[in-house]
């Protein structure tokens, strides 16, 4: 916005400019038009460069993840650069604390945890209730009434239920509701089509309760402790797989650092080794062009020197590109959006490597930490439990149930007193 505000004045005087130059001689006007046309040209140009220098500046704001970056680490100087210096301990914890991939999977890990949770609770017991209210008018014309009354009655209903029910490990279900239903009768008439209605009478109300018990008991088919947990050791098994994908996800993301980590380290001691390998053909080539002034070369081999020289530019040029597009790959798992400086690896790879002397115990240790073991093993047992879900469904469906009713009647509501 300030460059285009800029380049409208400038350009505003730039037109006073040119009437001013109207009243002069015809060559000179032609003069300083071609300057003007000049200057309208670059202008803009200069503008545009401004206004993308400005706007750079905006945007280059160090994020939150990146400046807690740079409080953990020293900055030094390298090849013309300011690098932070990270150790693979740092980038790793990084990398892990980063992650989208991780958090999408935790996440993941968080609903198989709800799930577990869900099956266990599965037998809670639940207690369900429930009222309603009806009322119900009736109406007729009576054959031996020679007038046009209408009567009838209007009927009042007034229910209540409360049911609770329980489920065993065992596969056995018991249940109990209670339930009650108070009527009353209140005698009504019309005079006439359209008119009032006239409440007579009312009898009296009646109650009617049941109080009602059930036992269902399976015979073959969902029978037993076993099969009826099955639910929760499938859920179960969920979970596993989840924090074992998770765990893998970890370990990939944690060998692809190290990995792009070590790339690093290789190239920049690349870039060491090709600055001195560019020393050497430059001081190679001013030799030659000495040795040449003075008669003892041929100007051939100095081309041979300079060609040289222009080839070790090239691959420290090649070199200097591969760091910056490792360094972004960094910055890429990192997930940083924004970082000022460039990445100096600390650490160096070591020659030595201890092998350790029980290889069996080795084997084991391999065997029993590899996640697609492990996670083959736990889709085993799950296949292993769908499979018992699956001859469940093959066995005789055969239940035994048990009820017994208690019904009562009563003049008071809701089994008062009457």
């Amino acid at each position: 916005m300030i460059s285009f505000l800029l380049y409208d004045k400038i350009r505003d005087h730039l037109q006073v400019l040119y009437y001013l130059l109207i009243s002069e001689d015809l060559s000179r006007k032609r003069l300083n038009l071609n300057i003007i046309n000049k200057i309208t040209f670059i202008l803009p140009l200069l503008c545009l460069i401004f206004w993308s220098y400005v706007r750079g500046q905006s945007q280059e704001k160090l994020d939150e993840s990146s400046a807690m970056l740079l409080e953990q680490v020293s900055l030094r100087q390298f090849d013309g650069r300011e690098m932070a210096e990270v150790p693979l301990k740092l980038v790793l914890k990084l990398a892990i604390e980063r992650s989208l991939t991780l958090k999408a999977s935790k996440l993941g890990e968080d609903v198989a945890q709800r799930l577990v949770v869900a099956a266990q609770e599965r037998n809670t017991p639940s207690v369900t209730t429930s009222f309603g209210f009806a009322n119900t008018p009736s109406l007729s014309l009576s054959s031996s009434s020679s007038s046009s009354e209408l009567s009838g009655a209007s009927t009042s209903s007034l229910s209540f239920s409360s049911a609770y029910s329980k489920s065993t490990d065992s596969g056995i279900t018991y249940g109990l509701t209670y339930s009650e239903q108070t009527k009353t009768s209140t005698a009504i008439s019309v005079d006439e089509f359209g008119g009032e209605v006239t409440s007579g009478t009312s009898g009296d109300s009646i109650s009617s309760a049941s109080l009602t018990g059930t036992v269902t008991i399976p015979f073959f088919q969902d029978w037993g402790s076993d099969f009826n947990e099955l639910p929760v050791r499938i859920a179960e098994v969920g979970l596993a797989k989840g924090r074992l994908n998770t765990q893998a996800s970890e370990l990939s993301l944690l060998k692809q650092v190290a990995t792009i980590y070590w790339d690093l380290v290789g190239i920049l001691e690349t870039v060491e080794v090709k600055k001195k390998a560019v020393a050497l053909s430059e001081k190679l080539t001013r030799d030659n062009h000495a040795r040449l002034e003075a008669g003892l070369l041929n100007a051939t081999e100095v081309r041979v020197s300079e060609t040289q020289l222009m080839r070790d530019r090239q691959s420290l040029l090649s070199s200097r590109l591969d760091v910056k597009s490792v360094e972004d790959q960094v910055r890429s798992i990192l997930n940083l959006k924004y970082l000022p400086v460039g990445l100096y690896p600390l650490d160096r790879p070591s020659g030595e490597f201890i092998f350790p002397d029980e290889i069996n115990s080795l084997f084991e240790k391999i065997y029993k930490n590899d996640t697609q073991i492990s996670s083959l093993n736990a889709s085993l047992d799950q296949n292993r439990y769908q499979l018992e879900q699956e001859l469940n469904n093959q066995k005789t469906n055969m239940d035994l149930s048990f009820s017994y009713i208690l019904n009562g009647y009563s003049s008071a509501t809701f089994g008062g007193t009457p």
